[in-house]
C-alpha cells in the first residue's frame, strides 16, 4: 500500500463526522493505493459508534482501532504508525479540517527522505470554512507537526518512534522532529497544503482546563530540553532570559497575578472579545512561564 492517513482522536465525534467523509473522498480520488487509519484514545463520547457507522460501507480503505482507556498522545501516534499499512504516513488531527486534494498534494512531493509540513489556518467556525492562506501569517514554521505533515513510514520506526514519555499534552512531534532532522531528512512546505484547525471558543468557566495544559507543556519542556540542548529547543520552549524579560515587563502592566486582573479578564470576556483573546493568551503565557521557572529551579 502506498500511503495511510493516520488520526488520533479523543473524544471528537462531531468533528469525525466531517472529516471522515471528506478524507475518505479524497482517499478514492487519488491516483494510489491508500487507507484511512483512526486510533481512537479512550473515547467516552460516541466516538466508536461514528467509526463503526463508516466503517460498515468502507472497509475496504478504512480502519479503525479502539483503546479501552486513554493512554496518551504519543501512544496513540505510536499505534497509528505499527498499524498503518501505507509506505508514507500522512498525520491529521482529528480537529484539523483538510481542504480537497490535501492528500494528493501531498503524494505529489513525497519521497523517501523527505518531510512534508502542511500549513494550518485556525478557524473558530467549522461551518465557514472559507478563509485564505496568507503566507505571513499562516505559514508553518514547525519541522514535524503531526496537525498537518507527512513523511516515510521508515524514517519514523528508524527515528525510534514518538517519545511516550510525553504522556499529556504537546511536544511529542516536535521532539521526534528533531531526531528526523538529524537524520538528515529533508523538510518541504508547500503553501496548497493546508488545512483549517479548530479553536474553540475561549471561556473563563474552563480557565483551569487551560491553566492544566499549561502546567502540563511546561512538564513536557522541560523533558524536551533534557533531551536535546539545543538553542533552537530553548526559543521553542521559551527558555531563555529574553523570554523572562518579556514575561515581567507583560506582568508589570497588566497584573496578572493580581484579582483585579481577574475582574478585568471577565468584564473584557463579556463586552469586547476580539481584544479579550489575546490578553488571556498573555495570560496562559505568564502562567507557563511561571511554572517553567518553578520547574527549572526544581532540577
Amino acid at each position: 500500500m502506498h500511503f495511510t492517513v493516520a488520526i488520533p482522536t479523543y473524544n471528537r465525534a462531531d468533528f469525525l463526522k466531517i472529516n471522515i467523509e471528506n478524507i475518505l473522498k479524497q482517499i478514492r480520488q487519488t491516483k494510489s493505493n491508500g487507507e484511512l487509519l483512526i486510533v481512537d484514545d479512550g473515547s467516552t463520547d460516541q466516538t466508536q459508534l461514528v467509526l463503526e457507522n463508516y466503517h460498515l460501507d468502507n472497509k475496504d480503505i478504512f480502519r479503525y482501532i479502539i483503546s479501552p482507556i486513554n493512554q496518551g498522545i504519543a501512544k496513540t501516534r505510536n499505534i497509528l504508525v505499527k498499524q498503518s499499512q501505507g509506505k508514507y504516513i500522512i498525520f491529521i488531527d482529528s480537529d484539523v479540517f483538510p481542504i480537497d486534494n490535501l492528500i494528493q498534494n501531498h503524494l505529489d512531493v513525497l519521497k523517501e527522505n523527505i518531510i512534508c509540513q502542511g500549513n494550518l489556518l485556525l478557524t473558530y467556525d467549522i461551518k465557514n470554512l472559507n478563509k485564505k492562506f496568507n503566507p505571513l501569517t499562516d505559514y508553518s514554521r514547525a519541522y514535524f507537526d503531526t496537525a498537518n505533515v507527512s513523511i516515510s513510514r521508515s524514517k519514523i520506526i528508524e527515528a525510534g518512534y514518538f517519545d511516550e514519555k510525553f504522556s499529556k499534552y504537546g511536544w511529542e512531534d516536535l521532539e521526534l522532529g528533531m531526531r528526523l532532522k538529524k537524520m538528515g531528512l529533508k523538510l518541504i512546505r508547500k503553501k496548497n497544503i493546508y488545512a483549517y484547525h479548530y479553536q474553540p471558543k475561549i471561556n473563563l468557566n474552563s480557565l483551569q482546563d487551560y491553566l492544566d495544559k499549561e502546567e502540563s507543556r511546561a512538564l513536557g519542556a522541560i523533558y524536551f530540553y533534557q533531551k536535546h540542548h539545543l538553542l533552537a529547543v530553548k526559543l521553542m520552549a521559551q527558555l531563555t532570559i529574553f523570554h523572562y524579560l518579556l514575561d515581567v515587563l507583560l506582568n508589570l502592566f497588566f497584573g496578572f497575578e493580581k484579582e483585579k486582573f481577574k475582574i478585568y479578564l471577565e468584564n473584557l470576556e463579556k463586552k469586547n472579545y476580539n481584544k479579550f483573546v489575546p490578553i488571556f493568551r498573555m495570560y496562559m503565557s505568564h502562567y507557563y512561564i511561571k511554572k517553567l521557572k518553578l520547574l527549572v529551579t526544581r532540577n
